[in-house]
């Protein structure tokens, strides 16, 4: 899927060429469809987030494609989508999620994203994606679908993309399972540092600060954002909204350390873990 914005542009412009194509008018395609003429043109104009269901009765009435209609269908499906709960998401497959996203970071030429209290989910091992998802109810199959779905996800760090990743040293200090499985991530997260399209900054526990961020957040092309809480996930498109989270990022970009210096410091957390027993993990 492109990014939000551009996907809505070229949803409605599809439609608006299949109907042509078919040789009907909005009141022709109206009557076909059951639709009324006001609510096609706002679809093909862009002023109305097209639902999945609007979309395939004008797809089925434009004689588009099988292949053309399952696109348009799944691209509808991911712009409908704009807030979900998490008892949602893990009643129809965390792992789709994980896909939506991918979709998403597929299509977006800049990625950036920043997380105060867990690892950004393109610099996750499976053992602490893993465990992550367990952590939320997230079980069995559909636990192992979801694990390699996010896995599946960071196959475009070496792609032709550029993303700035940041995370917090509290993030990393956070113990997820044991100790062995936090050094295993450190390692990752230091070797992704000199990947030549991905910019991962560390912020350090001993950088002073004034910003306060409750919640991650990920950014698309500085078009939409895709902020993911305890109980819901939310995309923003609002011009001004982004702006704002493009500014924080901004801000929060200012504070972290990269590259050399970001690996030291990996090192250095990595190394105060070594020293942990590795005990049993206490819930």
């Amino acid at each position: 899927m492109d990014s939000p914005r551009a996907a809505h542009a070229t949803l409605s412009a599809t439609l608006r060429q299949l109907r042509l194509d078919a040789g009907l008018s909005q009141i022709e395609a109206a009557a076909a469809t059951g639709l009324t003429q006001a609510k096609i043109s706002r679809l093909e104009n862009g002023r109305y987030t097209p639902q999945p269901e609007d979309v395939k009765q004008l797809a089925r009435a434009y004689q588009a494609s099988p292949q053309v209609r399952q696109e348009l269908e799944q691209t509808a499906s991911d712009l409908s989508e704009s807030r979900v709960y998490s008892r949602i998401v893990l009643q129809r497959g965390a792992w789709r999620m994980q896909q939506q996203a991918g979709r998403i970071e597929k299509a977006s030429a800049r990625v950036r994203a920043f997380h105060p209290t867990l690892v950004p989910g393109l610099l996750q091992t499976p053992a602490y994606a893993r465990a992550m998802f367990a952590s939320v109810g997230v079980a069995g199959e559909e636990l192992e679908r979801t694990v390699q779905a996010r896995i599946d996800r960071q196959a475009l760090l070496g792609a032709d993309h550029d993303f700035t990743l940041l995370l917090t040293e509290g993030a990393l200090r956070w113990q997820v399972t044991s100790p062995s499985l936090m050094v295993e991530q450190i390692e990752h997260i230091s070797r992704s540092t000199q990947l030549s399209n991905v910019r991962v900054g560390l912020i350090p526990f001993s950088r002073p600060t004034g910003i306060f961020v409750q919640e991650g957040f990920d950014l698309y092309d500085a078009q939409a954002v895709i902020i993911g809480t305890t109980t819901a996930t939310a995309t923003i498109t609002d011009d001004a909204d982004v702006a704002v989270y493009d500014q924080l990022f901004s801000e929060l970009e200012s504070l972290a350390v990269y590259d050399y210096a970001a690996r030291r410091e990996l090192d250095r957390i990595a190394e105060d873990y070594r020293l942990l027993p590795n005990e049993p993990v206490r819930r």
